[in-house]
């Protein structure tokens, strides 16, 4: 059977999809990528792999999603991996 209201969403939805993909999204990683044409390559990977730990810790504080104990020994195993790899460049 057919309805009008799975239209009406989906005409209403159409400005939101168009500001997840091409600004949200496509802006992000092109200005992402502009600022990785600048720095070195080692920066770069720094800031690539804090960039999960970032959206976990934003999650979690902002939206009280919860981390469980995998998430937990996850980070503390990057954040330390971050860390030898800063302390190894002195």
């Amino acid at each position: 059977m057919w309805v009008e209201q799975p239209l009406t969403q989906v005409a209403l939805g159409w400005p939101w999809l168009v500001y997840l993909g091409g600004v949200a999204t496509a802006g992000a990683y092109a200005i992402y990528t502009v600022g990785l044409r600048s720095v070195p390559a080692s920066v770069a990977g720094v800031a690539s792999l804090l960039e999960p730990l970032t959206a976990t810790i934003l999650g979690v504080t902002l939206f009280g999603e919860r981390l469980g104990a995998t998430g937990v020994v996850g980070a503390l195993l990057l954040v330390t991996g971050l860390g030898l790899l800063l302390a190894d460049r002195d």
